[in-house]
């Protein structure tokens, strides 16, 4: 007998085994799909005292050979596996953790042999897992494993007088949007969101549970936006056709063409490339005589003499003494007349000298 059966066996006994399994749902129709076998901590401690013959060896081998399952598994599960331990430390034992793309997938996991006779707890038949658009409805009847220590009636009396403890097993499902409906109610329970819905099975099984559970992945589209979006659509390809119209539409009567003969240049095509005449070579042809540069220079002519430049400087001649300037500025009396004492002139010390104002610079 294999070393997990052993073990398997052991713990079945003394009903120290949790089974949990967990499947979650992506908004886009794929998902997880997990099993939890876990034993008890405490009962695993008192099964390697005395003359039990289990070991921590022992132990290690059996949850190694449960991981190993999924090895054999359809590579496209993505099957793995890895050692588990609750969060309250009660259960020890081992995660197989897979993956499913869509609804066909999840259901062939669920029925998957492999994975039934692996825990010997409970089994799914008769799964059928349908998803329309945003919805998702599962069907599954649960029963007793196949090789359940405890489904005869003499084990349900055993484990009603309390001799041994009842082993525990569920299965939680975990919609993204909302659980919708589900049945088989007093076993069930769901969270205050209404997205996570737990089965908690009485083990072993008194009869067989038909499990139908309806959930929504996402939020679906309200049909009001359906027709404001259908509306906006119309309204645009009506607009695109207008346009379309408007620029196809033929000129009017009163629409004068151009006329390029009156309006522009001639429009007399030129001639060819090849009968363009060449431009004639230039040729150089001599400046008169007269535009001759000349090398002779002109013989110097001086200036005549009065024009000839003096050395001699003209006495100073004072001014008389009427023109002397005055430094009092008067102003005249009224425009174009000034005092007579000046005889009719402005007295200004622009110059430094008597000025008349008509005078021209």
């Amino acid at each position: 007998m294999r070393a997990w059966l052993l073990l398997l066996g052991l713990m079945l006994l003394s009903g120290c085994v949790s089974q949990q399994q967990q499947t979650e749902f992506n908004p886009d129709g794929s998902g997880s799909y997990e099993i939890r076998i876990g034993f008890s901590q405490q009962m695993l401690d008192f099964a390697m005292m005395g003359n039990s013959g289990v070991s921590d060896d022992m132990l290690d081998d059996a949850l190694v050979e449960l991981g190993s399952i999924a090895n054999g598994l359809p590579t496209e599960w993505q099957a793995s596996s890895e050692n588990w331990k609750s969060d309250d430390g009660k259960y020890r034992g081992t995660l197989i953790r897979m993956q499913f793309r869509d609804a066909a997938m999840l259901r062939d996991q669920l029925t998957s042999a492999e994975l039934n006779e692996l825990y010997s707890l409970v089994r799914f038949e008769a799964v059928e897992v349908v998803q329309d658009d945003q919805q998702v409805r599962i069907l599954a009847t649960v029963k007793n494993g196949e090789n359940s220590m405890f489904d005869s009636q003499e084990s349900a009396d055993v484990l009603g007088a309390g001799l041994i403890a009842s082993p525990t097993t569920s299965w939680t499902i975990r919609f993204p949007e909302s659980i919708d409906s589900w049945s088989e109610r007093e076993i069930a329970s769901i969270s205050e969101d209404k997205k996570t819905l737990t089965y908690e099975f009485p083990y072993p099984l008194t009869r067989d549970y038909q499990l139908e559970i309806v959930g929504t992945l996402s939020p679906a589209v309200p049909q009001w936006a359906l027709w404001v979006v259908g509306g906006l659509v119309g309204v645009g390809l009506i607009l695109v056709g207008i346009g379309f119209g408007l620029s196809r539409r033929k000129p009017t009567t009163s629409y004068q063409p151009y006329d390029l003969a009156t309006a522009g240049p001639s429009t007399a095509p030129y001639p060819a490339a090849s009968q363009t005449a060449p431009l004639a070579p230039p040729s150089y042809a001599p400046k008169p005589a007269e535009y001759q540069p000349s090398d002779s220079i002109a013989p110097y002519a001086p200036k005549p003499a009065e024009y000839q430049p003096s050395d001699s400087i003209a006495p100073y001649m004072p001014k008389p003494a009427e023109y002397q300037p005055s430094t009092s500025y008067e102003q005249p009396t009224s425009f174009g007349s000034t005092p007579a004492e000046y005889g009719g002139r402005t007295p200004t010390r622009s110059l430094g000298i008597w000025q008349d104002p008509n005078d021209q610079a």
